[in-house]
């Protein structure tokens, strides 16, 4: 894997949109974390209450990008470029 460079801003990612059209989904994809965790969430397959996650982006010295963040199965910290 391509070295991280140091010294990298951070930035807060905020997502709004109408029903059924994917914040859940994209912040998952981002992440690793599915935020749908309360059991009437997960049951009616709908967000009720307000979900995040963190995750950290990185540049490479190459210039490409890639992010970390947990794995939704509780697992070690994942890796995606």
């Amino acid at each position: 894997m391509a070295r991280k460079l140091p010294s990298q801003p951070e930035v807060n990612i905020g997502l709004v949109g109408h029903v059924d059209h994917g914040k859940t989904t994209l912040t998952q994809a981002l992440s690793g974390v599915w935020t749908d965790t309360h059991s009437e969430e997960r049951r009616r397959g709908i967000s009720i209450k307000l979900g995040y996650a963190d995750t950290a982006f990185y540049k490479t010295e190459s210039g490409q990008y890639y992010a970390t963040g947990r794995n939704p199965e509780g697992g070690d910290d994942v890796d995606s470029e």
